[in-house]
């Protein structure tokens, strides 16, 4: 799912569940007659219109029930509709884990589909293939829930003030809750998120760089208990400034991809968890998956195929290294030969003007042109060689979201006790032993 999707779904969020969408339900007609696929999530993308045009003798049920919550889908999923055929997720919502652990995706046997996934990076292929069997289609990659990103100029000014870059994310923890003071009364936070945001998220990056380490998930440890000591002292030192203005924020959370890896104004941070750890990147997926109690399995394969084989170059290249190449803005090559020739011809007028005032405003009018063409050629190119090496070093140290913490309502009314003193850090931790264990249990 891209970054503006994700978006205009959150937005539209309150008003989806006032609404009760979950039965509504548009049709799509290529063409009449033939078969119907009823396609449940949401999905009404470039894709699906494209997929669906080349299958002309299908006609498209498109229920538009997004998934914003693991109960919605799963409560949608053990009512073992025959009459969905293809599921559409967002990783960045749901736990796609359970969708696996339960039986509620059909292995996908058509061998393009196969091929196309093993070639995709080792985290995504990873988290849809299990015992050498294909479950779901990944068609998109959100990197934005824990990927954080600064604002060098803003970074300088910290720096005046002592700060220096953190080393992992526990070191980061550390300069929030000891964040300087006068950075305070200059209006600028540490971080663009609240303290329940910081426990959520150093969960899952404990629970990322276990899985890239191949370690077991072990909550009551040293190591553990530290993380979440330092979430809650942060999340103290921003609570505690709750209720001021605050004009900027040093680190935030900020999508990479391809074409954004180091742009906009701002650099992301890959951290280990702790210092002297793999450098680790919590990310989800968006997927299709066949419903396994679908009547048309073959004819659902087929629209996973299409679909996949219709995204555009950039999103599959988010999802494999393979077909990663440098690729041009088309829409920078005649702009560029436009004022390239405009301050020729500038210059030309310039050589032949003999009023000093005008001469001055053509020098000004120059320097403009060249400063514009030199942005232009800067950003001539959609994806470069940079990007890319840049998305592939981030890439292998990602690691894919399958369990949504804040989706499980037992662990989130577990992160509110603990944040309003409720319980302390040894029985939060306990507790949540107890239900991850439960949860392992369950699958």
């Amino acid at each position: 799912m891209t970054t503006l999707k994700k978006m205009i779904m959150v937005s539209l969020l309150p008003t989806l569940i006032a609404m009760g969408c979950a039965g509504c339900s548009i049709q799509i007609e290529p063409a009449r007659g033939g078969q119907t696929l009823t396609i449940s999530g949401g999905v009404s993308d470039q894709p699906h219109r494209i997929a669906a045009q080349q299958m002309e003798n299908v006609m498209f049920s498109l229920a538009d029930d997004f998934y914003f919550t693991d109960t919605a889908l799963l409560n949608k999923l053990l009512t073992r509709d025959a009459t969905v055929d293809v599921y559409y997720v967002s990783g960045a919502f749901v736990s796609i884990g359970s969708v696996f652990d339960k039986g509620f995706a059909l292995p996908l046997t058509d061998e393009r589909l196969i091929r196309d996934v093993e070639k995709m990076y080792a985290c995504v292929a990873g988290a849809v293939m299990h015992d050498r069997g294909l479950y779901a289609l990944p068609v998109g990659v959100d990197t934005e829930q824990c990927c954080m990103a600064y604002e060098p100029s803003l970074l300088s000014q910290c720096a005046e003030a002592g700060f220096k870059l953190p080393s992992s994310w526990m070191d980061l923890l550390r300069s929030i809750a000891e964040w300087d003071s006068s950075l305070w009364s200059q209006q600028i936070s540490p971080i663009a998120m609240g303290r329940q945001e910081l426990l959520t998220m150093s969960i899952q990056y404990y629970i990322a760089s276990k899985e890239l380490s191949n370690e077991p998930i072990v909550f009551d440890s040293a190591q553990f208990r530290q993380l979440i000591e330092l979430a809650l002292q942060a999340g103290t030192e921003l609570a505690a400034h709750h209720s001021e203005r605050m004009e900027r924020s040093l680190f935030m959370r900020r999508s990479i991809n391809l074409h954004t890896a180091q742009s906009n104004g701002y650099e992301t941070l890959l951290l280990p968890l702790d210092n002297g750890l793999m450098p680790v990147a919590p990310i989800s997926i968006s997927l299709l998956f066949v419903n396994p109690y679908s009547k048309q399995p073959e004819l659902a394969m087929d629209y996973l195929a299409k679909y996949f084989g219709a995204l555009d170059e950039l999103e599959r290249m988010s999802l494999s290294p393979e077909n990663s190449r440098p690729v041009k803005n088309p829409n920078t090559s005649e702009l560029l030969a436009t004022m390239r020739q405009s301050l020729s011809e500038t210059k030309r007028q310039m050589e032949n003007e003999n009023d000093e005032q005008i001469c001055l405003t053509l020098a000004d009018t120059i320097a403009q042109y060249e400063i514009n063409i030199e942005k232009l050629e800067s950003s001539s190119w959609m994806v470069d060689e940079e990007s890319i090496n840049h998305y592939t070093q981030f890439m292998g140290n990602a690691v894919i979201i399958q369990t949504q913490l804040s989706q499980d309502e037992n662990i989130r009314k577990l992160i509110n006790r603990l944040e309003q003193g409720a319980i302390s850090v040894q029985q939060f931790i306990n507790e949540l032993n107890r239900i991850w264990e439960l949860s392992l249990q369950e699958q």
